[in-house]
């Protein structure tokens, strides 16, 4: 059998990861810093970045809407 070319990512396998790698990448830290965080902290700050990432989407298709 040949490599599979399907494109899936099973998010919720990877979400405990990508959470981590979020918070390591925007706040500069090293990810055991992050396990160290504060539980509502860290949510609060992947809440933080989801509504900017959002914005920032929303912003870029009205540009491109003009």
């Amino acid at each position: 059998m040949g490599p599979d070319t399907a494109i899936n990512f099973d998010y919720k396998k990877w979400q405990w990861h990508l959470m981590v790698y979020k918070l390591v990448s925007e706040l500069n830290m090293k990810p055991e810093e992050v396990y160290k965080m504060n539980y509502l902290d860290a949510l609060n700050w992947l809440s933080l970045f989801h509504e900017k990432d959002k914005y920032v989407e929303q912003m870029q298709r009205q540009q491109n809407l003009r």
